[in-house]
């Protein structure tokens, strides 16, 4: 896997930042992937989501973990996706 395949979504663009200049890795803020068009942060997520192949229902349960306060980390290579929330 490699740091292209790996996403970090939050509702806080600082908090995200801060997670990725821990990893040391570059490009795997999500928060920053401009779809435009959006006017409720909600939609924006769950667009993103969706481009990362995440089913509708599992997206909605995800951003309702975001909009907690938690950070979405999501390993996306092909058939071996996995979406993880960290509290």
């Amino acid at each position: 896997m490699s740091q292209k395949d790996i996403y970090v979504l939050s509702s806080s663009e600082e908090h995200t930042e801060k997670i990725v200049s821990q990893t040391e890795l570059e490009n795997v803020n999500y928060n920053r992937q401009d779809i435009g068009g959006y006017t409720y942060k909600e939609d924006e997520f769950l667009r993103k989501l969706e481009i990362l192949n995440v089913k509708k229902e599992e997206a909605e349960k995800y951003i309702k973990e975001i909009e907690q306060g938690n950070v979405l980390l999501i390993c996306n290579r092909s058939k071996n996706k996995r979406c993880v929330v960290i509290g």
